[in-house]
Order: C-alpha cells, then sequence, then structure tokens
C-alpha cells in the first residue's frame, strides 16, 4: 500500500452530526493521497454506534481509508491533546493534518495547494493557511488568527512561491494571532520529535502546540488562503473546554503554559513573546482574583508580573496589595485571639 502525503486527524466527542459534516468536508478534497482518522474520546455508547455506522457507511462509497479509533469511556474523556496524539501516533502519512470536529474545511484544494510547494521541497517543518470564524446560529464570518500576515509579508516584499510565504519565528511572534489547527500542516517526523500535544492541558493546547512548533522548526510556509471555517460556540451551551472553565482557571492555565514555554524556549523571540503574553495574564488574574476576594494569590500573581515587566506604577499596586493581605491577616489573628 502507497503511503499517504498526509494523514488527517479528527477528535470527538458525542458530536455525531458536526463530527460527519466535518468528516464530509475531509473526504471532498480534490487530492486524494491521505487518510482519514477518527479519534473517539469517550463518546456515549448509541453515539459510537451511529459514528461507526456512519463512517462505514462513507467508506463504501470513497476512495480514501477512514479509520475510527475509540479510545474507551471516561466521565470526561481523555481531552483532545491526547485524542489527538492517539491518532497522530497510528498515522501513516508524511504530514499530519488536523480538523476540529465541530468545523470544517472550505477549499477541496487546501491538501492539494500545499502539495505543490510541499512536494517540491523537502524537510518542511510547518504549513500554515488560514480560516474564518462564524458565531453558533449565525451571523457575518470573520477573519481570524494570521488574515493581515500575508499583507504584511507582501509589503515588505517578501518572495511568493508556489502559492506559499517562506516564514519566519520572528513573523509569527510579531504578529498579534495566532494558527489554528484547523489550518495547521505538520511533518510527521518533526511532530514526534516535538513530542506531540501536551496531554496535561485540555485547554488551549493548541497554543502551547504552536509555541512549540515555531520554536523548534526550521523551515514555515505560508498560505495565505482561507481554507477552514471554525464555528464559534454559544456562550450559554457550555459544550468546548473554554466554556466549561471559570475566567480565573482559564488564565491559570495560560499561565502555567506560557511559563513552561518561557523556560523551554530556544528562540529568542519565542522567550520575548511569551514574557509579554505573562505579564498581561499575571496582571488579568490578580485583578480578577481580588474582584473574588483572594487576595492572598493576587498577591502572588502580582508579584510574578513584576518580573516579566517593571513598571512604578504596578509596583505600588503589588504594595498595595500586600497591606491589604497584612491587614486581613492580622484582623484574622486578633479575631482568633478572643
Amino acid at each position: 500500500m502507497t503511503t499517504p502525503v498526509y494523514s488527517v486527524v479528527i477528535a470527538t466527542r458525542n458530536r455525531p452530526k458536526d463530527l460527519l459534516r466535518a468528516v464530509e468536508s475531509v473526504l471532498a478534497q480534490t487530492m486524494r493521497s491521505f487518510e482519514l482518522l477518527v479519534v473517539d474520546d469517550g463518546s456515549e455508547q448509541e453515539v459510537t454506534e451511529l459514528i461507526a455506522h456512519s463512517l462505514e457507511s462513507l467508506s463504501q462509497q470513497t476512495d480514501i481509508e477512514i479509520r475510527y479509533l475509540r479510545l474507551g469511556c471516561y466521565p470526561r474523556g481523555r481531552g483532545p491533546a491526547y485524542a489527538r496524539n492517539v491518532g497522530s501516533w497510528c498515522s501513516s502519512g508524511q504530514y499530519l493534518a488536523f480538523l476540529d470536529d465541530d468545523d470544517l474545511w472550505t477549499d477541496q484544494g487546501f491538501l492539494s495547494k500545499a502539495y505543490q510547494v510541499i512536494g517540491e521541497q523537502a524537510e518542511i517543518d510547518l504549513l500554515y493557511a488560514n480560516q474564518m470564524a462564524v458565531p453558533e446560529g449565525g451571523g457575518l464570518e470573520q477573519p481570524l488568527w494570521l488574515h493581515g500576515l500575508a499583507k504584511q509579508l507582501q509589503q515588505q516584499g517578501r518572495e511568493f512561491k508556489d502559492g506559499c510565504y517562506r516564514i519566519f519565528a520572528e513573523d509569527l511572534m510579531a504578529y498579534q494571532g495566532f494558527n489554528h489547527l484547523n489550518t495547521t500542516l505538520v511533518r510527521r517526523e518533526f511532530f514526534v520529535d516535538l513530542g506531540g500535544f501536551n496531554e496535561y492541558l485540555r485547554y488551549e493546547e493548541d497554543l502551547d502546540f504552536y509555541l512549540r512548533c515555531v520554536d523548534q522548526a526550521q523551515v514555515i510556509l505560508h498560505l495565505p488562503e482561507f481554507v477552514a471555517q471554525h464555528h464559534i460556540p454559544d456562550a450559554s451551551s457550555g459544550e468546548s473546554a473554554s466554556l466549561s472553565l471559570s475566567r480565573v482557571q482559564r488564565l491559570q492555565i495560560r499561565r502555567h503554559l506560557l511559563s513552561c514555554n518561557y523556560v523551554a524556549a530556544e528562540k529568542t523571540v519565542v522567550r520575548n513573546k511569551c514574557r509579554q503574553h505573562l505579564l498581561v495574564t499575571c496582571k488579568r488574574l490578580s485583578h480578577l482574583l481580588v474582584d473574588n476576594g483572594e487576595f492572598g494569590p493576587a498577591y502572588v500573581s502580582a508579584k510574578e508580573a513584576l518580573v516579566y515587566g517593571m513598571s512604578l506604577r504596578w509596583f505600588a499596586y503589588t504594595i498595595y496589595l500586600g497591606g491589604r493581605l497584612l491587614m486581613l491577616r492580622a484582623r484574622y489573628v486578633v479575631q482568633r485571639s478572643f
């Protein structure tokens, strides 16, 4: 059997309708040298039966190999990072592509356009494209992540070859957004060397993966095409990992992953980007903890922010929090003494 150029990995959990829409968008690709791996992260029994039946039916209608991998039933699942890693380790393609189960590819020529440059150049670690975002329930499409990068590269007179720009960590770290997994192609050997996704993260594992990729990659290309559609979940649904966590939890997770990347990054530009985000994250977390009446953790977060960026105003704020904390502790001691 010929080794496919691509392995497309879709992690899913209890969303059969959305999943089948995503699968159909992948199967519509004009380039046929790919395999599709659907990794089920503990869907309910009736859902797995429905998915298995639907995928079997699609398999009979296509020349693409579809593999359905079930991880077993866990109350919260193993997490998207774990599921994507399983699919990646079981893959055989030269390049890995990922798609969220509630999103879809909109450009049927995505893989074909990428292959025009991948097939000509060896050892391309990463290829980043673009996508549009649509709020759940309708609304105008909005370009997200790297939508303005191509214009900046064009203004700089950068070489545009085979439909792609050669970009560097400096380009990506200078840009405000980051690339979504839906529009990421990563060389499988590079993915393995990187260690895959951080399975301890259930939130912003894609940001962590992005930072580590950019830090370690030698050759990165940008395909300035909108190839996917990302669906922004309804805030009241609570279905996504980001919506199931509190604001404090989200900031704490972000602080943790940024700290890890700040320490581990080899490229100065990546380390500086992590430091900038850590400064903002620690300040936001400190303010939020104060609003919650948690002055101890707020003071710790405020002090940490000073490590990443000193300012007289923030130094004064940190001293103020320290004073408030001492007063609260003194009041507690007095109350305990009576």
